[in-house]
């Protein structure tokens, strides 16, 4: 039996009214309106089981584009140079820690090995010659 959301208006709307209400929910607890709409997006995802179509992953990935852009114009130069050796620790840990974090999960929770070349990559043709039959 199809569901009200197999239509791609009705799942529109749905989607919209779950931003509209994480917006007034964001307002009226004082945090972030992204957080609680990516927060509500996930909750709607898992709970309800809101699926996705192409225009709301499109919608989606122009969305986190956007949200970049405006994080990264709320960034002042001066304050930047100023502060340039703490803004460049900030950012090397916040790369290096969950590379290293992830690593070492999967090394030692999940027990992920590293796996051995089937030949040594000196036997491999060059990519830039053709090889000769």
């Amino acid at each position: 039996m199809p569901s009200e959301l197999d239509n791609p208006q009705a799942l529109a709307a749905a989607w919209m009214a779950l931003a509209l209400l994480a917006s007034l929910i964001s307002i009226r607890l004082g945090i972030s309106v992204a957080l609680t709409e990516i927060l509500f997006g996930v909750l709607a995802g898992n709970v309800f089981h809101l699926q996705a179509n192409e225009w709301i992953n499109f919608l989606a990935g122009f969305g986190s584009i956007v949200l970049t852009f405006l994080a990264g114009a709320e960034i002042e130069p001066g304050v930047l140079r100023r502060n340039l050796s703490q803004t460049m620790a900030i950012g090397i840990v916040a790369f290096v820690a969950p590379f290293v974090g992830a690593m070492t999960f999967a090394l030692l929770v999940v027990g992920m090995r590293r796996q051995r070349r089937s030949q040594d990559w000196r036997s491999l043709p060059h990519p830039w010659r053709w090889s000769t039959p």
